[in-house]
């Protein structure tokens, strides 16, 4: 659920040619931190709400509160950067913080860098995410120095419309 959740904004254009829309989009982006902490926290409690009172109450039986526990989960699902690269290639790659971990030999241990496809349409961009992600197709706005990432999702699949509303927000990096 969490790497589907990872994972996504489909907006209409005005009765404009594409060229006239067509965005600014090659170069490198970063995920918006506060923003998808926002957008991961409304999707995690938007889930919780689906989840059987029983099976709540005996989560927290045992000690569990999951909405806290997920608050206080660190994921690191923020910390990647975007490019997109002419010829409509995408490269997902992680950005190392202070907080990673080192291995024994002192080498941090982070993501393996992925590629994927994107074109624009517009001011839309459409994305098919490395083979890795659950979530493969995923369509934004790109207004400005901001993307706005939705799933691609089948709403006749329950785990998967739970992630519709999902945003991964992009700025472009400094």
């Amino acid at each position: 659920m969490r790497k589907m959740l990872l994972s996504a904004a489909m907006l209409g254009g005005l009765l404009v040619p594409a060229a006239a829309l067509a965005a600014d989009l090659p170069g490198a982006w970063v995920v918006d931190q506060e923003a998808f902490r926002r957008s991961l926290n409304q999707a995690m409690a938007r889930y919780l709400a689906t989840v059987p009172k029983e099976q709540l109450e005996q989560m927290q039986a045992n000690g569990l509160d999951p909405a806290e526990a997920f608050a206080e989960e660190d994921l690191d699902g923020d910390r990647f950067r975007v490019e997109f690269l002419e010829g409509g290639v995408l490269r997902v790659a992680p950005v190392a913080t202070d907080e990673d971990e080192a291995d024994e030999d002192g080498a941090e241990e982070t993501a393996a860098e992925r590629e994927g496809r994107w074109r624009l349409d517009g001011n839309i961009v459409h994305v098919d995410m490395p083979e890795s992600d659950d979530v493969r197709t995923m369509e934004g706005l790109v207004a400005g120095d901001r993307i706005e990432l939705k799933p691609v999702v089948d709403p006749a699949d329950p785990d998967a419309a739970r992630a519709a509303d999902f945003v991964v927000p992009l700025v472009r990096e400094p």
